[in-house]
């Protein structure tokens, strides 16, 4: 639902959901979602603009940093803006190490004392994905969760299928 449904002009151009700059951690566009606050920064970093308004900033604390958006990048990634997507999945590359990675398919590794799994996720919509995920180390046996069928192995690779918006957890065991 838009906050303009008669679309009206507006009275100044940063409210028509105009495209947001962003600079940092590398140049991207995004579309404005729902609304757009502009920033007077008094510290921090300036991150993304449009035209001369800042509207994101990076400000650091102690050993940590945070990121501050002027509008919604939650809506604007489950809307489909792959800007925002885009921005969000470099943030997170550049601020923590993925120990399993996947093109298509989201791998994850959970490892608690002595138990390992992997959990792998299709966040598409409509269609199955196959994909070979390297694992850090080779594991003796994969065992899928639900159904606790033996899944193969191939020295440090696994071959997993996922359906659409599903999840295929292994239990490994090294």
């Amino acid at each position: 639902m838009s906050n303009n449904p008669n679309r009206l002009p507006w009275p100044d151009p940063i409210c028509s959901g105009p495209t947001i700059q962003f600079q940092e951690p590398f140049e991207v566009e995004m579309r404005t979602t729902e609304f757009l606050v502009p920033m007077h920064v008094t510290t921090g970093i300036p991150i993304a603009h449009v035209g001369d308004d800042c509207v994101a900033v990076r400000n650091d604390y102690g050993a940590g940093r945070s990121y501050y958006i002027g509008t919604y990048l939650s809506l604007a990634i489950y809307r489909g803006d792959l800007g925002a997507m885009q921005w969000l999945v470099s943030l997170l590359d550049h601020h923590t190490t993925t120990v399993v990675r996947g093109n298509q398919l989201r791998p994850r590794l959970i490892v608690q004392d002595h138990e390992v799994l992997l959990a792998v996720f299709n966040d598409d919509r409509t269609e199955s994905h196959r994909e070979e995920i390297q694992l850090p180390q080779p594991y003796r046996r994969a065992l899928d969760i639900y159904s606790e069928e033996e899944h193969p192995l191939n020295g440090k690779n696994c071959t997993v299928q996922v359906d659409p918006v599903s999840v295929r957890v292994l239990r490994l065991t090294i």
